[in-house]
C-alpha cells in the first residue's frame, strides 16, 4: 500500500536531500523504490515523466528569457514579435498545458492518496504557479510601457522562480508522487493528460512549436542543437 508523506511537509523549508532518500533516479524516470520488493517490480510513473518533458522544453524558453535580458542590458531591442511569442509562449504552453495538468490531475490526485494542498507541497506549488502567472503579466506590462529597467527586474525574477520551481517539482514532488500513488493512478492520470492534451488542441501546439522552433533559432542557435520543440 502507498506510504503517506507527513502533513507538515513543506518543500521550500526542507533540503531536497531529505526528500530523495529512499527514491533513486533511474535512466531519466521517475522510479518509486518500493521497499521490500526486487528491482523488477519497482513502479516507473509515467505521468510524472511526462510533466518532467515538458519542463525540459519550459527551461529552454528560459533559456530564450535569458538571452534577451543579455541583449537588454548591452542596449540591444529586441523585437515585438519576439516578446510576444516568448509570453505566448509562457501563458499557453507553460500554464495552459503544462500547468492545468498538474492543478486539474496531479495535485487532486495526490490530495486524494493524502497530501494536504494547504500548508503542505501542492499549495507551494500552487501558491509559486500564481506568483509566476503575475511576473509574466508584469513583463507584458514593462514591454508594453518600454520600461527596460522593470522588463530586465521582472524576467530575471521569473526565471529564477520557475527554474527553482521546476527542481522542486522534479527531484522532490515528482518523486514523492511516486511513493503515493499506485500503478492504476498512473495509467489514469496518462488517459487524464491524453485528454487534456486533445482539449489544447492540435492547432495550439502547432502554434507553439513553430514559435519554439524561431526562437531556438534567434537565441540559442549557439547554446546547443535545438530541442525540436514540445510534444
Amino acid at each position: 500500500s502507498a506510504r503517506h508523506a507527513p502533513t507538515s511537509l513543506r518543500v521550500r523549508d526542507l533540503p531536497t536531500t531529505r526528500f530523495l532518500s529512499p527514491w533513486v533516479p533511474a535512466r531519466g524516470n521517475t522510479v518509486c523504490d518500493v521497499q521490500g520488493q526486487p528491482a523488477e517490480e519497482q513502479i516507473v510513473m509515467k505521468s510524472t515523466d511526462t510533466l518532467t518533458e515538458e519542463h525540459r522544453q519550459i527551461l529552454r524558453m528560459l533559456d530564450v528569457l535569458a538571452k534577451m535580458v543579455d541583449r537588454t542590458k548591452e542596449g540591444l531591442d529586441i523585437s515585438d514579435e519576439d516578446a510576444a511569442d516568448l509570453l505566448r509562449f509562457f501563458r499557453m504552453y507553460s500554464d495552459q498545458r503544462h500547468h492545468a495538468k498538474e492543478e486539474t490531475i496531479l495535485f487532486p490526485a495526490l490530495e486524494k492518496a493524502g497530501m494536504p494542498t494547504n500548508g503542505g507541497p501542492v499549495g507551494c506549488m500552487l501558491e509559486e504557479h500564481d506568483q509566476g502567472r503575475a511576473y509574466v503579466a508584469g513583463i507584458d506590462d514593462a514591454i508594453g510601457s518600454g520600461n527596460t529597467k522593470a522588463f530586465v527586474e521582472k524576467a530575471d525574477r521569473f526565471d529564477a522562480l520557475l527554474r527553482d520551481h521546476i527542481r522542486k517539482e522534479d527531484e522532490v514532488l515528482y518523486p514523492m508522487a511516486c511513493d503515493l500513488l499506485t500503478e492504476d493512478d498512473d495509467d489514469r492520470m496518462l488517459d487524464e493528460f491524453g485528454e487534456a492534451d486533445r482539449q489544447f488542441g492540435k492547432e495550439s501546439l502547432e502554434q507553439i512549436v513553430s514559435l519554439v522552433r524561431r526562437l531556438e533559432a534567434e537565441y540559442l542557435a549557439q547554446a546547443g542543437s535545438p530541442s525540436g520543440g514540445p510534444h
